[in-house]
């Protein structure tokens, strides 16, 4: 039995994301939902800023180039924070691997 509270605040399986890519973040949202995940997409950082002060997400994804990644992780402290960047090029597993 647990008793004690989780770590991280906020709904569990909620996720923000945002990203540059508006077409990537919607992606990523759709694939999301489709997992049992409760996904929010925004375009900007005041509109994440906002969105992430009145419902703490459980994991929150940024744009690994965008420059509020600190404060972010100042304001969302025990927040994971998985910072992305969309590409054109694919790894296959056998390049990961051969890497390890």
């Amino acid at each position: 039995m647990v008793t004690g509270k989780p770590s991280i605040t906020g709904v569990r399986g909620s996720v923000l994301i945002f990203l540059k890519s508006e077409s990537f973040a919607e992606s990523l949202k759709k694939g999301l939902e489709t997992s049992g995940y409760r996904s929010t997409a925004v375009a900007t950082e005041s509109l994440a800023l906002t969105e992430a002060k009145a419902n703490i997400p459980s994991v929150l994804v940024l744009d690994r180039r965008s420059d509020s990644i600190a404060n972010f992780r100042r304001m969302l402290s025990t927040v994971p924070i998985v910072a992305v960047q969309e590409g054109h090029i694919s790894c296959q597993d056998e390049d990961v691997s051969s890497r390890i």
